[in-house]
């Protein structure tokens, strides 16, 4: 709560800045996710984006499991935000826009394969360092 009051008594011209940043972002990770062939839509305002897991794919945490043990991209699952965000994953757009567009690649790749939950292997190491290695 403290938090959100600090903000409410920023400089306008700093929250501007910051929504530009968020606004930037978001362009950048919808742009690209949408020339791999993922629907997204821009958010109104925030720094994040949703996107709704393909048909066949059912569960967002096995799913959030496997990307990030596959390729080093982590997202939010949706259904820890509630029951209706099953079948969606949240982006957090906390990164530069080349690593959130260089994360869209591997996302959209994700999708496309579908992978079964049988395939995920949650303590799979990552490579530490790896430009791969990205929460976003």
């Amino acid at each position: 709560m403290r938090m959100g009051v600090a903000c409410l008594k920023l400089p306008q011209e700093v929250v501007r800045r910051d929504a530009l940043v968020w606004q930037r972002r978001a362009e950048a990770m919808a742009g690209a996710l949408k020339l791999e062939g993922v629907e997204v839509q821009l958010p109104t305002a925030g720094m994040y984006l949703w996107l709704r897991l393909p048909p066949g794919v059912e569960d967002d945490v096995a799913f959030c499991q496997h990307l990030v043990a596959t390729t080093g991209v982590a997202l939010a699952p949706g259904q820890g935000f509630g029951p209706g965000g099953r079948g969606y994953v949240r982006v957090a757009l906390v990164q530069p826009e080349g690593v959130l567009e260089a994360a869209a690649v591997r996302i959209a790749e994700a999708m496309r394969r579908k992978p079964a939950a049988a395939s995920i292997r949650p303590d799979d190491p990552l490579e530490a360092g790896s430009a791969a290695a990205a929460y976003v």
